[in-house]
């Protein structure tokens, strides 16, 4: 049996399939402030992920964590606008140093 890092049971096609029917009846401009506090959560969620690791010493979990919300950047479904203000957000909790200070640390480790 797999295990994925939030614990949580891995999403079936119904429940895909609800959530896609939920935007569909959005604006545009619903649908951006929908995917901009969705992609906020994840940020939040794995940076604390990422700093509870990093108190365990854990560097490889952090790591994942890491990645996970650095992709969060790599959205093509945020607006200019959106996507910006997700940046500021990131830049704002300081999370983008972390990150990047776990990542040289394990690069450094890796040499």
């Amino acid at each position: 049996m797999s295990s994925n890092y939030n614990n949580q049971p891995p999403v079936d096609d119904d429940e895909e399939e609800y959530i896609q029917q939920g935007t569909q009846n959005m604006s545009p401009q619903e649908r951006q402030v929908q995917y901009l506090n969705q992609a906020k959560e994840v940020v939040e969620v794995e940076a604390h992920r990422m700093i509870r690791c990093l108190d365990k010493n854990n560097l490889n979990a952090a790591l994942d964590h890491a990645a996970k919300m650095l992709s969060e950047l790599r959205s093509s479904s945020l607006s200019p606008k959106n996507y910006y203000a997700l940046c500021r957000f990131f830049r704002s909790n300081k999370i983008f140093i972390v990150s990047l200070v776990v990542l040289l640390m394990y690069s450094i480790l890796l040499l």
